[in-house]
Order: structure tokens, then C-alpha cells, then sequence
């Protein structure tokens, strides 16, 4: 068990196949027992990105409503993800850990 930060371009693979989806996908595996946190602005910014991807025509709107609707019932508070710490909070853990969606192979740090 570990604690992951979580940025869009994760989250996203979660919900859109991309490169780095299966591993993203078991790291969200509640089996693994993994803390994962995501920021505020995610909330917003995952959306924005399934919208995108629906304009583009990557994806049809029905898509879109449902990737939306399995999003925002996975960020209720201890679903899936759970809201970062405040900035004080964060500062206090041994070493700084973040995922991108650039980070296929595992997490880039160490965990809180």
C-alpha cells in the first residue's frame, strides 16, 4: 500500500485509453489499497479534457455523459480518490511524490 498524487493526464487514463492505461488502472485498483489524491483543480480539469476529447470526435457525447458522470462519482469524497491536503499538509511529508501522465512504468518519488 502507498500513497500516489494523481495529476490530469493520470487521472485521464483511467477513463480514455492512452499510453500508461493498464498501469494506471491497476494502480487505482481498490485491491491494491493504495491512498490516491487528487488537487482541486483535477476536478475541473478532467472534466474539461473528457469535453475535449467529445468535441475532437474521439468520443461521442454519450460517452462524454457517462465518462463524466463515472468521474465525479469516483472523486466523491473516499470513492476512489480523495481531495489533496492543503499546501502546509503536503510540505510536511519526508518526500515529495507525484504521478503524470508521462510516468508509465511507476510512481516518480517516494510516497508520504
Amino acid at each position: 500500500m502507498a500513497t500516489y498524487f494523481l495529476d490530469t493526464s493520470a487521472i485521464i487514463k483511467r477513463y480514455i485509453f492512452e499510453p500508461g492505461q493498464a498501469w494506471i488502472l491497476s494502480l487505482c485498483n481498490p485491491a491494491q489499497g493504495h491512498d490516491l489524491y487528487i488537487s482541486q483543480a483535477s476536478l475541473v480539469e478532467v472534466v474539461a479534457a473528457i469535453c475535449r476529447r467529445a468535441r475532437e470526435k474521439s468520443i461521442s457525447i454519450a460517452e462524454r455523459d457517462w465518462l463524466i458522470t463515472v468521474f465525479r462519482q469516483d472523486s466523491k469524497q473516499g470513492t476512489q480518490y480523495q481531495a489533496a491536503p492543503t499546501m502546509p499538509e503536503y510540505a510536511l511529508c519526508s518526500q515529495p511524490f507525484t504521478i503524470s501522465g508521462s510516468d508509465f512504468g511507476g510512481p516518480s518519488g517516494g510516497s508520504c
